[in-house]
Protein backbone atom coordinates (compact mmCIF):
# COMPACT_ATOMS: atom_id res chain seq x y z
CA UNK A 1 0.00 0.00 0.00
CA UNK A 2 3.44 2.30 0.00
CA UNK A 3 3.69 4.04 -3.17
CA UNK A 4 5.57 7.49 -3.78
CA UNK A 5 5.97 10.29 -6.52
CA UNK A 6 8.50 12.99 -7.63
CA UNK A 7 7.93 15.74 -10.10
CA UNK A 8 10.34 18.24 -11.90
CA UNK A 9 9.60 21.36 -13.44
CA UNK A 10 10.87 23.11 -15.80
CA UNK A 11 9.48 26.73 -17.39
CA UNK A 12 11.32 28.69 -19.62
CA UNK A 13 11.15 31.75 -22.00
CA UNK A 14 11.37 31.61 -24.95
CA UNK A 15 11.63 36.10 -25.04
CA UNK A 16 11.92 38.52 -22.26
CA UNK A 17 8.80 40.29 -22.13
CA UNK A 18 9.49 43.92 -23.52
CA UNK A 19 7.30 46.98 -22.64
CA UNK A 20 3.12 45.87 -23.02
CA UNK A 21 3.44 42.54 -24.17
CA UNK A 22 4.53 39.20 -22.43
CA UNK A 23 3.06 37.76 -19.27
CA UNK A 24 5.59 39.31 -16.57
CA UNK A 25 4.50 36.61 -14.09
CA UNK A 26 6.06 34.27 -15.65
CA UNK A 27 9.10 36.31 -16.49
CA UNK A 28 11.38 33.64 -13.62
CA UNK A 29 12.41 30.73 -15.27
CA UNK A 30 11.62 28.22 -13.19
CA UNK A 31 13.95 24.76 -13.05
CA UNK A 32 13.45 22.24 -10.22
CA UNK A 33 11.62 19.79 -8.03
CA UNK A 34 8.04 20.32 -7.99
CA UNK A 35 6.02 17.18 -6.57
CA UNK A 36 7.72 14.73 -3.52
CA UNK A 37 5.32 13.02 -1.36
CA UNK A 38 5.16 9.72 -0.01
CA UNK A 39 1.79 7.98 0.26
CA UNK A 40 0.21 4.54 2.44
CA UNK A 41 -3.28 3.38 1.05
CA UNK A 42 -5.27 0.78 2.20
CA UNK A 43 -8.86 0.36 1.08
CA UNK A 44 -10.66 3.29 0.75
CA UNK A 45 -8.46 5.27 2.97
CA UNK A 46 -5.33 7.60 1.71
CA UNK A 47 -2.99 9.49 3.52
CA UNK A 48 -0.39 11.30 1.39
CA UNK A 49 2.22 13.40 3.26
CA UNK A 50 4.97 15.51 1.61
CA UNK A 51 5.51 18.33 -1.54
CA UNK A 52 1.89 17.32 -3.51
CA UNK A 53 -1.24 18.19 -5.30
CA UNK A 54 -4.44 19.10 -3.09
CA UNK A 55 -8.26 18.97 -4.59
CA UNK A 56 -10.44 20.90 -1.85
CA UNK A 57 -12.66 24.21 -2.26
CA UNK A 58 -9.96 27.00 -2.79
CA UNK A 59 -6.91 24.77 -1.89
CA UNK A 60 -6.62 23.26 -5.17
CA UNK A 61 -3.91 22.65 -7.80
CA UNK A 62 -5.75 25.38 -10.66
CA UNK A 63 -3.62 23.90 -13.55
CA UNK A 64 -3.49 26.27 -16.02
CA UNK A 65 -1.04 28.45 -15.40
CA UNK A 66 1.86 26.34 -17.38
CA UNK A 67 3.18 25.27 -13.82
CA UNK A 68 0.99 23.60 -11.08
CA UNK A 69 -0.10 25.01 -7.98
CA UNK A 70 1.15 22.70 -5.53
CA UNK A 71 1.33 22.31 -1.43
CA UNK A 72 3.76 20.90 1.29
CA UNK A 73 1.30 19.11 3.12
CA UNK A 74 -0.75 15.95 5.14
CA UNK A 75 -3.73 14.93 3.83
CA UNK A 76 -5.96 12.10 4.49
CA UNK A 77 -9.01 10.47 2.25
CA UNK A 78 -11.72 7.92 3.18
CA UNK A 79 -14.19 7.12 0.59
CA UNK A 80 -14.50 7.85 -3.41
CA UNK A 81 -15.62 11.39 -4.71
CA UNK A 82 -19.13 11.66 -3.52
CA UNK A 83 -18.92 9.67 -0.01
CA UNK A 84 -16.03 10.85 1.88
CA UNK A 85 -14.21 12.27 5.18
CA UNK A 86 -11.01 14.43 4.51
CA UNK A 87 -8.56 16.14 6.22
CA UNK A 88 -5.55 18.08 5.29
CA UNK A 89 -3.02 20.34 7.04
CA UNK A 90 -1.03 22.51 4.64
CA UNK A 91 2.48 24.06 5.79
CA UNK A 92 3.82 25.94 2.74
CA UNK A 93 1.99 26.24 -1.00
CA UNK A 94 3.92 26.80 -4.30
CA UNK A 95 2.31 29.35 -6.57
CA UNK A 96 2.25 29.17 -10.48
CA UNK A 97 5.01 31.82 -11.03
CA UNK A 98 7.18 30.39 -8.43
CA UNK A 99 9.14 27.05 -8.11
CA UNK A 100 9.58 27.48 -4.14
CA UNK A 101 7.57 26.38 -1.70
CA UNK A 102 6.48 30.10 0.61
CA UNK A 103 5.00 30.44 3.67
CA UNK A 104 2.85 33.09 2.58
CA UNK A 105 0.21 33.74 0.11
CA UNK A 106 -1.31 34.37 -3.09
CA UNK A 107 -1.66 38.15 -1.99
CA UNK A 108 2.00 38.78 -3.10
CA UNK A 109 1.88 42.47 -1.58
CA UNK A 110 1.32 40.51 1.45
CA UNK A 111 4.74 39.34 2.82
CA UNK A 112 3.79 38.02 6.44
CA UNK A 113 4.19 34.67 6.71
CA UNK A 114 1.56 32.64 8.19
CA UNK A 115 1.26 28.81 9.68
CA UNK A 116 -0.33 27.79 6.90
CA UNK A 117 -3.80 26.00 6.99
CA UNK A 118 -5.92 23.20 7.89
CA UNK A 119 -8.96 21.71 6.49
CA UNK A 120 -12.10 19.25 7.23
CA UNK A 121 -14.99 17.99 4.94
CA UNK A 122 -16.96 15.31 4.27
CA UNK A 123 -19.65 14.63 1.45
CA UNK A 124 -22.40 11.84 1.31
CA UNK A 125 -25.01 10.81 -1.65
CA UNK A 126 -28.15 8.98 -1.71
CA UNK A 127 -30.38 7.23 -4.36
CA UNK A 128 -33.96 8.61 -4.01
CA UNK A 129 -36.18 7.24 -6.50
CA UNK A 130 -35.13 8.17 -9.62
CA UNK A 131 -33.20 10.96 -8.30
CA UNK A 132 -29.41 11.02 -6.90
CA UNK A 133 -28.66 13.65 -4.23
CA UNK A 134 -25.48 14.78 -3.56
CA UNK A 135 -23.67 17.44 -0.93
CA UNK A 136 -20.53 18.32 0.63
CA UNK A 137 -19.60 20.28 3.55
CA UNK A 138 -15.86 21.83 4.65
CA UNK A 139 -14.46 24.10 6.98
CA UNK A 140 -11.06 25.60 6.09
CA UNK A 141 -9.00 28.11 8.71
CA UNK A 142 -6.63 29.99 6.97
CA UNK A 143 -4.16 31.48 9.71
CA UNK A 144 -4.23 35.22 10.02
CA UNK A 145 -6.64 35.60 7.34
CA UNK A 146 -9.96 33.82 7.00
CA UNK A 147 -11.98 30.86 8.22
CA UNK A 148 -14.25 29.54 5.24
CA UNK A 149 -17.46 27.52 5.61
CA UNK A 150 -18.62 25.87 2.26
CA UNK A 151 -21.51 23.86 1.47
CA UNK A 152 -22.85 22.52 -1.74
CA UNK A 153 -25.94 20.09 -2.57
CA UNK A 154 -27.07 18.76 -6.02
CA UNK A 155 -30.49 17.12 -7.38
CA UNK A 156 -29.72 15.19 -10.06
CA UNK A 157 -32.52 12.89 -12.38
CA UNK A 158 -30.50 10.62 -15.08
CA UNK A 159 -33.74 9.28 -16.30
CA UNK A 160 -35.17 12.77 -17.20
CA UNK A 161 -34.85 14.29 -20.36
CA UNK A 162 -31.91 16.24 -20.68
CA UNK A 163 -30.81 14.49 -17.18
CA UNK A 164 -31.38 18.21 -15.12
CA UNK A 165 -29.19 18.60 -12.36
CA UNK A 166 -29.69 21.50 -10.38
CA UNK A 167 -27.10 22.94 -7.42
CA UNK A 168 -27.14 25.34 -4.39
CA UNK A 169 -24.11 26.52 -2.74
CA UNK A 170 -23.60 28.50 0.34
CA UNK A 171 -20.28 30.11 1.53
CA UNK A 172 -19.45 32.28 4.52
CA UNK A 173 -16.41 34.01 5.32
CA UNK A 174 -15.07 35.77 8.68
CA UNK A 175 -11.67 36.94 9.71
CA UNK A 176 -8.86 34.86 11.54
CA UNK A 177 -6.03 36.08 13.73
CA UNK A 178 -4.35 39.10 12.16
CA UNK A 179 -6.69 39.68 9.68
CA UNK A 180 -3.76 40.52 7.34
CA UNK A 181 -6.08 41.11 4.79
CA UNK A 182 -8.55 43.49 6.79
CA UNK A 183 -11.47 42.82 7.97
CA UNK A 184 -13.76 39.55 6.31
CA UNK A 185 -17.13 39.17 6.30
CA UNK A 186 -18.50 38.02 3.64
CA UNK A 187 -21.45 35.87 2.14
CA UNK A 188 -22.27 33.94 -0.67
CA UNK A 189 -25.29 32.03 -2.51
CA UNK A 190 -25.28 30.13 -5.95
CA UNK A 191 -27.64 28.17 -7.95
CA UNK A 192 -26.75 26.13 -11.10
CA UNK A 193 -29.10 24.64 -13.38
CA UNK A 194 -27.00 21.98 -15.66
CA UNK A 195 -28.55 20.19 -18.58
CA UNK A 196 -27.62 17.63 -20.87
CA UNK A 197 -30.08 18.33 -24.32
CA UNK A 198 -27.89 15.21 -26.30
CA UNK A 199 -25.55 12.63 -25.46
CA UNK A 200 -23.02 15.19 -26.94
CA UNK A 201 -24.09 18.62 -25.45
CA UNK A 202 -23.75 20.16 -21.89
CA UNK A 203 -25.10 23.30 -20.97
CA UNK A 204 -25.21 25.12 -17.21
CA UNK A 205 -26.61 28.44 -16.09
CA UNK A 206 -24.95 29.70 -13.08
CA UNK A 207 -25.61 32.68 -10.48
CA UNK A 208 -23.78 34.04 -7.65
CA UNK A 209 -24.97 37.00 -4.98
CA UNK A 210 -22.25 37.83 -3.00
CA UNK A 211 -23.38 40.04 -0.16
CA UNK A 212 -22.13 43.77 -0.08
CA UNK A 213 -20.26 45.09 3.35
CA UNK A 214 -19.03 48.46 2.69
CA UNK A 215 -17.26 47.36 6.28
CA UNK A 216 -15.65 44.63 4.97
CA UNK A 217 -12.67 43.49 2.67
CA UNK A 218 -13.43 44.53 -0.52
CA UNK A 219 -17.03 45.24 0.02
CA UNK A 220 -17.55 41.54 1.32
CA UNK A 221 -15.71 39.70 -0.73
CA UNK A 222 -14.01 36.00 0.11
CA UNK A 223 -10.70 36.41 0.78
CA UNK A 224 -8.97 33.25 -0.69
CA UNK A 225 -5.20 33.14 0.01
CA UNK A 226 -4.43 29.78 -2.22
CA UNK A 227 -6.49 30.83 -5.31
CA UNK A 228 -6.93 34.51 -5.52
CA UNK A 229 -6.22 35.65 -8.62
CA UNK A 230 -5.68 32.14 -10.31
CA UNK A 231 -9.42 31.09 -10.36
CA UNK A 232 -12.48 31.12 -8.64
CA UNK A 233 -12.82 27.90 -7.01
CA UNK A 234 -16.05 26.42 -6.18
CA UNK A 235 -18.04 29.53 -7.07
CA UNK A 236 -20.76 28.37 -9.79
CA UNK A 237 -20.72 31.78 -11.79
CA UNK A 238 -17.18 32.47 -12.80
CA UNK A 239 -14.57 34.25 -15.67
CA UNK A 240 -12.12 32.73 -17.02
CA UNK A 241 -9.66 34.91 -16.56
CA UNK A 242 -9.99 36.79 -13.04
CA UNK A 243 -11.62 35.56 -10.20
CA UNK A 244 -14.83 36.23 -8.96
CA UNK A 245 -13.92 36.95 -5.46
CA UNK A 246 -11.17 39.29 -6.68
CA UNK A 247 -13.65 41.57 -8.18
CA UNK A 248 -15.87 42.73 -5.28
CA UNK A 249 -19.54 42.00 -4.56
CA UNK A 250 -23.17 41.86 -5.85
CA UNK A 251 -24.32 38.90 -8.65
CA UNK A 252 -22.34 37.06 -11.12
CA UNK A 253 -24.00 34.97 -13.86
CA UNK A 254 -22.14 32.89 -16.35
CA UNK A 255 -23.64 30.24 -19.14
CA UNK A 256 -21.66 27.43 -20.58
CA UNK A 257 -21.84 24.98 -23.35
CA UNK A 258 -20.07 22.37 -25.13
CA UNK A 259 -20.61 19.86 -28.11
CA UNK A 260 -18.83 16.73 -28.56
CA UNK A 261 -18.26 16.63 -32.44
CA UNK A 262 -16.81 13.25 -32.76
CA UNK A 263 -15.26 11.33 -29.69
CA UNK A 264 -11.30 12.91 -30.08
CA UNK A 265 -12.74 16.56 -30.72
CA UNK A 266 -15.25 19.00 -28.41
CA UNK A 267 -15.71 22.48 -28.76
CA UNK A 268 -17.55 25.12 -26.83
CA UNK A 269 -18.13 28.56 -25.42
CA UNK A 270 -19.05 29.88 -22.82
CA UNK A 271 -20.09 34.01 -21.52
CA UNK A 272 -19.68 35.76 -17.70
CA UNK A 273 -21.38 38.61 -16.38
CA UNK A 274 -19.96 40.13 -13.06
CA UNK A 275 -22.10 43.08 -11.99
CA UNK A 276 -19.53 43.48 -8.83
CA UNK A 277 -18.46 46.38 -7.14
CA UNK A 278 -15.32 46.62 -4.51
CA UNK A 279 -16.90 48.92 -2.81
CA UNK A 280 -19.81 50.81 -1.94
CA UNK A 281 -19.17 54.07 -3.91
CA UNK A 282 -17.41 52.66 -7.12
CA UNK A 283 -19.65 52.14 -10.02
CA UNK A 284 -20.44 48.39 -10.91
CA UNK A 285 -17.51 46.50 -13.13
CA UNK A 286 -20.76 45.14 -15.64
CA UNK A 287 -17.73 42.96 -16.79
CA UNK A 288 -18.68 40.58 -20.02
CA UNK A 289 -16.41 38.06 -20.45
CA UNK A 290 -16.49 36.13 -24.10
CA UNK A 291 -14.92 32.38 -24.75
CA UNK A 292 -14.54 29.96 -27.07
CA UNK A 293 -12.52 26.62 -27.09
CA UNK A 294 -11.97 23.61 -28.62
CA UNK A 295 -9.94 20.35 -27.32
CA UNK A 296 -8.80 17.55 -29.30
CA UNK A 297 -7.57 14.15 -27.98
CA UNK A 298 -5.32 11.91 -30.81
CA UNK A 299 -5.78 8.40 -30.66
CA UNK A 300 -3.68 5.84 -31.51
CA UNK A 301 0.24 5.24 -31.19
CA UNK A 302 -0.42 9.47 -29.78
CA UNK A 303 -2.80 7.78 -27.13
CA UNK A 304 -2.91 10.33 -23.99
CA UNK A 305 -1.73 13.64 -25.57
CA UNK A 306 -4.48 16.47 -26.38
CA UNK A 307 -4.44 19.73 -28.13
CA UNK A 308 -6.57 22.50 -26.54
CA UNK A 309 -7.23 26.32 -27.57
CA UNK A 310 -8.87 29.08 -25.34
CA UNK A 311 -9.85 32.50 -27.39
CA UNK A 312 -11.79 35.34 -25.45
CA UNK A 313 -11.97 38.82 -24.66
CA UNK A 314 -12.90 40.68 -21.34
CA UNK A 315 -14.84 44.50 -21.65
CA UNK A 316 -15.57 46.52 -18.97
CA UNK A 317 -16.82 50.18 -18.95
CA UNK A 318 -14.25 50.37 -15.87
CA UNK A 319 -11.22 49.30 -17.93
CA UNK A 320 -8.92 51.22 -20.37
CA UNK A 321 -9.52 49.03 -22.55
CA UNK A 322 -10.69 45.28 -23.97
CA UNK A 323 -8.28 42.33 -22.56
CA UNK A 324 -7.44 39.85 -25.45
CA UNK A 325 -6.17 36.51 -24.60
CA UNK A 326 -5.60 33.30 -26.72
CA UNK A 327 -4.01 30.28 -24.22
CA UNK A 328 -3.11 26.85 -26.03
CA UNK A 329 -1.70 24.23 -24.41
CA UNK A 330 -0.34 20.73 -25.87
CA UNK A 331 -0.52 18.38 -23.08
CA UNK A 332 0.75 14.33 -22.89
CA UNK A 333 -0.62 12.36 -19.99
CA UNK A 334 1.01 8.68 -19.47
Amino acid sequence: GISAGVGGIYQQQWRSPGAGRGVTELATNQNGFGEAWLRWQYQDFRFTAGDQRIDIPFMSDYDWRITPILFRAVDMHWGDKTDFVHATKIYRYKPWRSDKFLATSAYSAIKEETNGAWAVGAGRSKQVGDMTLTGQLWYESYDDYVNIFYSEAHSQWKTAPWQPDIGVQFIRGSGEGERLRGEVDSTSYGVQLALTPTSKVKWSINYNHIVSNPEAYLNGALVTPYSSSTSSGKYFAQPYFTSTQDLGTGNAYSTRISYQIMPALSIGTYYSFMDLKSSASAPSRNQSEYVVFGIYQFDGALKGLSLSNFLGVQTSPVYDYSFWQNRVSLQYNF
